[in-house]
């Protein structure tokens, strides 16, 4: 795909967005301005590879656009300005949206409990109420991590809303108790399009349909309740394996917290009622944005289904989607009138580039100065020797969460690391990073302990962990068979040569690394932490991963 390609389908998207009308002081975007923008993609400006489509709005009126890749590599299918992508968790806002609506018609509460609606929710020792799935206060586990510790394989196995309900109604006890800790929870925002679905009679697509996206003009927007489907002009997701790259696309028909096909035209049209508030009227706009509270009075970050965050001191409501092989990120600098929408068909971080489109189209708007009194100089990338960088790879643990991170060195910088995903960190000063889109790690003068802040109330700092390695004879302690009464299978540890591995149904030899004495980790299902008898018997294990928490009994050897 040719530089002169690419300008012609831009072209192309000035004329199918012209509809979007803005005021005389919209900023104009220099020649220079826009060859800028377009390098930003410049890897995925390619027949040869998926990309992004990308479009920036001020002030109401369309100032930048962008396509870049491709959306259909088996059949050379261009991204257009009008393909459909799969959105992922930007879908949340809409749903939070959808419950707005059904408090206004008088036909729902916030405080309404939920089981009232979902009676397969088990009757749990604490009421959870609809404010609760709301604002990711609800202490329910992650409904996909169950389905995958059942056996389901997401891109493999067609995933249904019955299905994620199952799963959770065999759960015995919540994480936490509702309302005092924040924890982002994808079963929430399944269980709020459930319960708007069974108020309004209607599926939760027609009701999205008719009172969100045909009222907004979202034309090709819409929530995907059947993976057999036919949708024309979509694109299909992708990711990179060595050279090459390989479907790897959603193929399940749960909605709510995922689910949204759409186009950044479309996405732009909703982030204008936030002004115009065609739809829903007075002060819905700011409920929609209206942070929630822990019982004990904390003011989260969170509010109905988007993020308040800070970028170069100007606040930001925004949200990330991600899933399977689509990433989105959608933006709004609300004192700016600015909005960025980027939805892409491979995996790659949006956030950043959304961020680095707003250095490029507002500089005079944002702040230089640092995030806080602790960081550089400035809010620009300190210089950072290689020599200091070394010193912070590594694992770094924390008790509390039974959970750990790593940091690895590549190419002079600095990565996050986590659940197998890389994240590149800016640094600050010696001891203090962020990543692109503004949370924080800073790392202890020695070395040994890092924290991070994630916003309110997540901050959590963890301590250096050394290398562990145990023998195998060590190993064959472990093996045997688990079972607990909160899934439908059985696990089996087993010794694959010198590699403790995990194996349920349809997941073979999922690998077991050691991080302490019996403590492991595994991509595939979280920390697992062997559980010993008074005589030092290995009798159980449990497996912590962020939304989980399971407990197992070894039943055989």
């Amino acid at each position: 795909m040719a530089g002169a390609a690419n300008a012609t389908r831009c072209a192309r998207l000035i004329v199918f967005v012209s509809l979007i009308t803005g005021p005389a002081w919209a900023l104009e975007v220099s020649d220079q301005q826009e060859a800028q923008l377009h390098a930003l993609f410049d890897q995925w400006d390619s027949d040869q590879t998926p990309g992004c489509s990308v479009a920036a709005m001020h002030h109401g009126r369309i100032v930048h656009t962008g396509t870049y890749g491709m959306a259909d590599l088996d059949h050379d299918v261009e991204i257009e300005p009008d393909t459909v992508f799969f959105a992922g968790s930007l879908s949340k806002q809409f749903t939070a949206a959808a419950v707005l609506l059904l408090v206004q018609d008088g036909k729902l509460s916030l405080d309404d409990y939920v089981r009232s609606y979902v009676r397969e929710l088990p009757d749990f020792e604490h009421k959870i109420t609809v404010r609760h799935l709301i604002h990711h206060v609800s202490g329910l586990p992650d409904e996909r991590k169950l389905l995958h510790l059942n056996g389901w394989r997401f891109t493999l196995d067609r995933i249904f809303q019955s299905d994620s309900l199952y799963v959770l109604g065999l759960q015995k006890r919540l994480l936490f108790e509702p309302g005092t800790q924040h924890l982002y929870s994808n079963t929430g925002y399944m269980l709020l399009a459930e319960i708007v679905a069974r108020v309004s009679d209607k599926s939760f697509r027609e009701f999205t349909s008719q009172r969100l996206f045909k009222p907004l003009g979202m034309d090709r927007t819409f929530f995907r309740d059947d993976f057999l489907e036919v949708v024309p002009g979509k694109a299909h997701g992708y990711s990179r394996q060595k050279s090459t790259f390989r479907l790897f696309v959603t193929n399940y028909d749960t909605v709510g917290s995922t689910g949204l096909l759409t186009t950044t035209s479309d996405l732009l049209k909703w982030q204008l009622n936030f002004e115009e508030q065609k739809v829903g009227g007075d002060n819905f706009s700011a409920q929609l944005i209206t942070p929630g509270r822990l019982k004990d009075g904390q003011t989260l970050d969170y509010a109905f289904g988007l993020n308040h965050t800070n970028y170069r001191g100007q606040n930001v409501i925004a949200h990330a989607g991600g899933d399977a092989g689509y990433r989105a990120y959608l933006a709004r600098f609300p004192a700016h009138r600015f909005n960025i929408a980027i939805l892409c068909n491979t995996i790659l971080d949006p956030a950043s580039k959304a961020y680095q489109i707003a250095d490029l189209l507002i500089p005079d708007k944002l702040d230089p100065k640092p995030l806080d009194a602790n960081t550089a100089a400035s809010d620009s990338e300190f210089e950072i020797g290689q020599g200091d960088l070394d010193k912070k790879e590594g694992r770094f643990w924390d008790e509390t969460s039974l959970s750990f991170v790593r940091f690895s060195v590549r190419d002079g910088k600095l990565f996050y690391e986590y659940g197998g995903t890389p994240w590149e960190l800016i640094p600050l000063s010696k001891t203090r990073f962020r990543f692109a889109w503004g949370p924080i790690v800073e790392f202890s003068p020695d070395n040994q302990m890092v924290t991070e802040f994630w916003g309110t109330p997540n901050e959590k700092t963890y301590t250096r962990i050394e290398p562990y390695a145990p023998e195998v004879s060590d190993l064959k302690e472990f093996t045997g068979q688990y079972t607990t009464d909160e899934l439908i299978v059985s696990y089996r540890i087993k010794l694959d040569g010198q590699i403790l591995t995990v194996n349920w149904m349809k997941h073979v030899n999922k690998r077991l690394s050691p991080l302490k004495p019996d403590v492991f980790s595994s991509p595939s299902v979280g920390i697992v932490t062997f559980t010993r008898r008074q005589d030092g018997a290995v009798n159980g294990l449990s497996i912590r991963s962020t939304g989980i928490s399971l407990s197992f009994l070894k039943v055989s050897d």
